[in-house]
């Protein structure tokens, strides 16, 4: 997706992700931002393992960590399962339906970045991508660099082209989850993530 650059655009964009209570790292590579998930999914405490549907739902040991990586290419994907497991951390790439309440971590990719609102914009038509940005305690969106824009307006034009394309389903996320509507105090990981950690890469 095309768009154009402004020379302060990722400094504008980290500092407005910061201030929405998202958590911006740098990364040089892909890889160096699964090696980032993976150590973030194993200082985080243990999560409450419920998975739904009974006996025969599957379950980890308390002890063991879930990381939940829908939608990566076969490549990147088969890398982070060795590093998972390496490192002791099991890799979900589908079936999220079956832990509602039980993964650590979700990793998917962003595709585009506004630097305005600190937005990214995630295709979530897989309903596994889709549960990955809403039902794990912690929420890593990995965005090219090269893909942050300043304003919305700078990518009407390309979606409106791809949603005449194709029925998708994309998503913008702002900083994690949160709401005031009760009694007007703020509070985190209501509706989803607890929280929303952005891993800018430079390079593809």
């Amino acid at each position: 997706m095309a768009v154009p650059k402004v020379k302060d655009t990722a400094a504008r964009f980290i500092a407005n992700a910061r201030a929405s209570a998202a958590v911006v790292t740098e990364a040089r590579s892909l890889d160096e931002a699964l090696d980032y998930a993976l150590d973030l999914c194993l200082r985080k405490p243990p999560r409450e393992n419920l998975p739904c549907g009974g006996t025969s739902s599957p379950r980890l040991e308390e002890e063991a960590r879930l990381l939940a990586a829908p939608g990566l290419d076969a490549a990147s994907a088969a890398l982070l399962e060795q590093k998972g497991k390496e490192r002791g951390v099991r890799i979900l790439r589908a079936g999220l339906r079956a832990w509602p309440a039980g993964i650590d971590l979700g990793l998917v990719l962003a595709e585009g970045g506004i630097a305005e609102s600190a937005t990214c914009l995630v295709d979530t038509t897989d309903e596994d991508v889709r549960l990955a940005t809403m039902i794990c305690e912690i929420s890593v969106l990995v965005l090219p660099k090269s893909s942050l824009a300043e304003t919305p307006r700078e990518f009407a034009a390309s979606l409106t082209q791809r949603l005449n394309r194709e029925a998708a389903c994309l998503t913008w996320i702002s900083g994690p989850s949160k709401t005031s509507d009760i009694e007007r105090v703020l509070a985190i990981g209501v509706h989803g993530p607890l929280e929303l950690h952005i891993a800018l890469v430079s390079q593809p």
